[in-house]
């Protein structure tokens, strides 16, 4: 039997060399890379696509280990966290980190090697999974794009990345120009845009300053530590602009859902499972200037702060569970401009 590919991301310290240090002497394990952070270890998996990972707690109770999670589950890499390396002593602001944590191995940071090492053997052993591939699109915006099409809005945090893998796989190649700002970590909006890009039909880039808003194309607003925007001058491209946090974060969902607010009647938009009520305001504005509006419901969201705040703020004309989402957005999206939307109670 060939050597289990291995990975090791933790933080440099003297727990760290004595994991490595056993592992290394064990011929059931090959191990291709040790990191430091979560950005390498998210590039490492990409690029080797290891068997699995042994992943220090600190770095699993990070919000952008979302992303890392998504990739995880994409490419079928196992991975165990060992606690201990979080010293800090406070709460996780990972709404999933429960959840992640109480399917694994409880493994600490003074847990014997040759436990460990039994560990990750036995769950490298279990089954491995088929991967999924994206749908090639067969639902009604898999025609030709005409002028009546709306443009999709869409915002998402805590969990986000999941929902976004789930609505975003409904999207044919021909997609309406599709805008979405996803709350994670600076930096981690190339991972993001990436990982979407490898299960998504449709290309998905992430955003720079000018460019085009176009069919076939969806747009990522995330850890660029700038506001995604459409260009008041230009409505068909996008504006990266820095400034203050809105509604506690940049890039904002607000901001993106206010400055469509002149485009409101050619915009359906959506707020995703989030912590917090960034978007509320914005979805609101927006379905006053005749936008079709969504969010998800309580039930299928990670956390429902964001939803359920747009819900009551009166923003939202529909509240569906996450696998309606995307077909919904899709058939609203070739609705006609001119045509009423009936407001829902």
């Amino acid at each position: 039997m060939s050597p289990t590919s291995l990975v090791i991301a933790m933080p440099n310290t003297p727990e760290r060399a004595r994991i490595l240090a056993g592992l290394q002497k064990d011929p059931r394990f090959r191990i291709i890379a040790v990191t430091s952070d979560l950005m390498n270890t998210y590039n490492v998996v990409e690029d080797h696509e290891p068997k699995t990972v042994l992943i220090a707690d600190t770095f699993a109770k990070l919000d952008e280990f979302e992303v890392m999670y998504a990739i995880f589950n994409q490419l079928d890499v196992r991975w165990l966290v060992v606690s201990g390396f979080d010293q800090t002593g406070t709460a996780s602001n990972s709404a999933k980190w429960s959840a992640l944590k109480s399917g694994l191995f409880e493994l600490g940071i003074a847990t014997p090697v040759d436990q460990i090492a039994q560990s990750l053997v036995s769950l490298s052993l279990s089954p491995r999974h088929q991967r999924a591939t994206a749908a090639l699109g067969t639902t009604a915006a898999g025609n030709t794009l005409n002028n009546s099409q709306r443009m999709v809005l869409i915002g998402s945090s805590t969990g986000g990345v999941d929902a976004l893998l789930e609505v975003l796989g409904h999207f044919p190649n021909s997609c309406p120009p599709t805008l979405v700002v996803q709350h994670t970590g600076y930096g981690f909006g190339d991972s993001l845009a990436t990982l979407l890009e490898r299960q998504c039909t449709p290309r998905v880039v992430l955003a720079e300053d000018g460019m085009d808003i176009e069919p076939g194309k969806i747009i990522i607003g995330a850890g660029t530590g700038a506001h995604l925007r459409i260009c008041e001058k230009d409505p068909r491209k996008v504006r990266l602009e820095p400034g203050d946090d809105i509604s506690g974060h940049q890039p904002s969902v607000d901001a993106l859902f206010m400055s469509a607010t002149r485009h409101a009647k050619k915009c359906v938009a959506a707020v995703l499972t989030g912590m917090g009520r960034d978007g509320a305001d914005g979805l609101k504005a927006l379905r006053d200037q005749g936008a079709l509006t969504l969010v998800q419901d309580e039930e299928t969201s990670v956390v429902a702060g964001m939803p359920r705040s747009a819900a009551e703020a009166g923003g939202a004309q529909h509240i569906l569970p996450l696998p309606q989402i995307g077909p919904a957005l899709l058939e609203a999206s070739e609705i006609p401009f001119n045509q009423t939307s009936k407001r829902q109670a």
